[in-house]
């Protein structure tokens, strides 16, 4: 009885240190698509960087402001949508180093936003495209 309660203990501990630290499988694609979406929409510059490619977030003005602190996804959540509420895969597609991925947000004030995120596959590791910015 005493092993099961510290196994769950155990168990219980690592899920919550694992979701704390952003776990993410930069070998999958999905795992980076919904980490990348929660990033931006809580405003994380120092993971969002992980995600993306250097060369990438600096040709881009959006990114640039996002980095910068200036950008409006974090505030429009938070403000208006009341934060996430739940994201699903509803559609992943892989084709050689690209891959695709359709997000399903439900926010806290139920509304519901579809993202399609597009990856590139680089040494091993899946990165997301700045195209993906201007779909939001």
């Amino acid at each position: 009885m005493l092993a099961q309660v510290s196994t769950n203990k155990l168990m219980t501990f690592l899920i919550f240190t694992c979701l704390n630290v952003a776990c993410v499988s930069y070998s999958d694609p999905e795992s980076v698509a919904t980490s990348y979406v929660e990033v931006i929409y809580d405003g994380d510059v120092k993971k969002f960087k992980k995600l993306v490619e250097e060369r990438d977030y600096r040709s881009s003005l959006d990114y640039k402001l996002f980095i910068d602190g200036k950008s409006t996804g974090r505030l429009e959540t938070l403000v208006h949508r009341k934060g996430i509420s739940n994201m699903k895969v509803s559609k992943s597609t892989i084709n050689k180093n690209r891959s695709s991925v359709k997000i399903q947000v439900l926010f806290n004030d139920k509304t519901i936003k579809n993202l399609v995120i597009s990856l590139h596959k680089k040494q091993g590791r899946w990165y997301v495209d700045p195209m993906s910015w201007a779909r939001w």
